[in-house]
């Protein structure tokens, strides 16, 4: 493995970014995640059935990132689950990650833990233990960890970042796809936090050279797949940025159409500064870019980001981490951008956004709300309407549940990773028995051969 001296400036960047490409295998999964930083924040993002996964929130400030929450330390339990994905085109497939057998080499760097990712086929009764690889890590050895499965409605094709080292000199990112719903799984290369286009899983968007960065101290790049991560090919930056610092996000309706969240770090090469963060659009994969206007506010808002959500179709939504903005706040615009609209979350309840969404899971036609105090049907991107009678007989309380997945057709088993602790194990996995009116504990996979 290489190692090479680092720029200090930037190694904190690069270790920021990594950390939040970790992050779901440490705290949070990505779809809880991005939902959990809503609902602390005021900004949740719904996560929906027919999806592997929504794309990463965007860190607005330095990239910083929420903190681990404290049942996910690897001290609490000899193994952790930390992340949970289904197949919406085949719920009864499940693939769950995390880590275990920890040690703490080099105390500056912090804990070294043994991943493992195991796949079911039968809705969690029986586990396979696969083991995908990188050339930066052939024996799993190195501290890695398996970032959530993306995809887009299609499924063709599945997305997984690995990443990890054991010291502040030998990190890695790589990317691995896999064409076969999770059975076999190819390295693509050197690329980090993929946003895969919801119209087809072959296009792709990543940054590349989050390795290089970590040896070389510069510099990160935009880059773009057409054939499911088997070849990636660069994007010009935005005109004044240095380096990508910030996350990528497919449009919902132009498969060319890609916006980047420029983090503030991307004009100094690695460092924060006060440079605003700035959204750019790209209509030719990457060969040129424009800005895209920030809406109209009083005050003016001092953070921007876009996003999308199949709730709201095509349309691109926008949001703030302004403490001054509802927590609801949505940005509307049909244009790719250029104008925009005022709206709320899709299943707003009382000013406040789900914390997890599932579109079908409990009725043909309606979505469902996880809020504070139950599970509430919302239709199309409108606000939360009424509650139903399961959300009252949740296996857990809402704070003490870290991700929810569903299919994508009324009937289909809902899932719920939990933080419980039992047997050693960080992580409970609940799935709805009885057409969906009781919830039924899953052994879960088979952990012991792991640690």
């Amino acid at each position: 493995m290489r190692q090479r001296g680092l720029d200090h400036q930037c190694l904190r960047l690069t270790f920021a970014l990594l950390w939040l490409a970790c992050l779901p295998l440490s705290g949070q999964s990505v779809a809880a995640r991005a939902s959990r930083l809503g609902s602390e924040s005021g900004n949740s993002r719904p996560i929906a059935a027919g999806l592997l996964t929504t794309a990463l929130p965007y860190t607005p400030t330095g990239g910083q990132a929420a903190a681990p929450r404290s049942g996910y330390h690897a001290a609490d339990a000899a193994t952790v689950i930390s992340w949970l994905r289904v197949d919406a085109a085949n719920p009864m497939i499940v693939f769950v990650a995390g880590y275990g057998d920890c040690d703490a080499p080099d105390p500056e760097f912090g804990t070294v833990c043994k991943p493992w990712f195991e796949r079911s086929a039968d809705g969690g009764s029986r586990w396979t233990q696969l083991r995908p690889t990188t050339s930066f890590d052939p024996d799993l050895s190195q501290n890695s960890r398996f970032a959530a499965i993306r995809s887009s409605t299609d499924g063709h094709y599945l997305y997984m970042e690995i990443s990890g080292g054991v010291s502040s000199d030998s990190n890695y990112t790589s990317l691995l796809t896999s064409s076969d719903g999770g059975l076999t799984w190819h390295e693509a290369g050197d690329i980090a936090l993929p946003a895969v286009s919801p119209l087809s899983s072959a296009r792709a968007y990543g940054v590349s050279g989050a390795s290089e960065v970590s040896f070389s101290g510069c510099c990160m790049g935009l880059a773009y797949s057409i054939d499911g991560g088997a070849k990636w090919h660069p994007m010009a930056l935005p005109t004044g940025l240095q380096q990508a610092v910030g996350t990528l996000v497919a449009d919902a309706g132009r498969l060319n159409t890609a916006y980047f969240n420029a983090n503030s770090a991307s004009y100094l090469g690695g460092e924060a500064s006060s440079a605003p963060s700035v959204v750019f659009r790209t209509d030719d994969l990457g060969a040129h870019w424009t800005t895209v206007m920030t809406p109209t506010a009083t005050p003016p808002l001092g953070s921007f980001f876009v996003s999308t959500d199949p709730h709201e179709g095509k349309t691109l939504v926008g949001q703030t981490v302004d403490s001054q903005v509802p927590a609801d706040r949505r940005y509307l615009s049909s244009d790719e951008g250029r104008t925009w609209t005022v709206g709320t979350c899709p299943g707003d309840w009382r000013g406040t956004c789900p914390a997890f969404t599932v579109d079908n899971a409990f009725g043909k036609g309606a979505s469902y709300a996880f809020v504070s105090n139950g599970i509430y049907v919302f239709h199309g991107s409108g606000p939360a309407e009424r509650a139903i009678a399961i959300g009252a007989r949740l296996p857990v309380p809402l704070a003490d549940i870290l991700d929810v997945q569903a299919g994508a057709k009324y009937g289909q088993p809902v899932y719920i990773l939990s933080t419980q602790v039992r047997g050693g194990v960080t992580g409970v996995i609940y799935r709805t028995v009885d057409q969906r009116r009781t919830w039924q504990r899953l052994s879960g996979p088979n952990t012991a051969a792991i640690q």
